[in-house]
């Protein structure tokens, strides 16, 4: 689980994608230190950033299971 300390420093958002499916997620503060990642997070996949402005927080994160058949 994400420290609480950190909730209220995150400003951005890297999600980190592979074949469609989302593998990880780091958590930024606003001069873009790391303050907690998870999951798959290496530096080939690919990544789409979400900024978070002084007054938004992430409120949760919904998802689609991928069905390993």
């Amino acid at each position: 689980m994400i420290p609480a300390d950190a909730l209220n420093k995150i400003r951005s958002v890297t999600i980190h994608i592979y074949d469609d499916c989302i593998r990880g997620f780091s958590f930024f503060d606003k001069d873009g230190a790391l303050l907690w990642k998870i999951g798959g997070t290496w530096s080939e996949l690919e990544k789409e950033t979400v900024l978070l402005k002084e007054n938004e927080v992430i409120v949760g994160v919904v998802a689609k299971l991928w069905e390993n058949n």
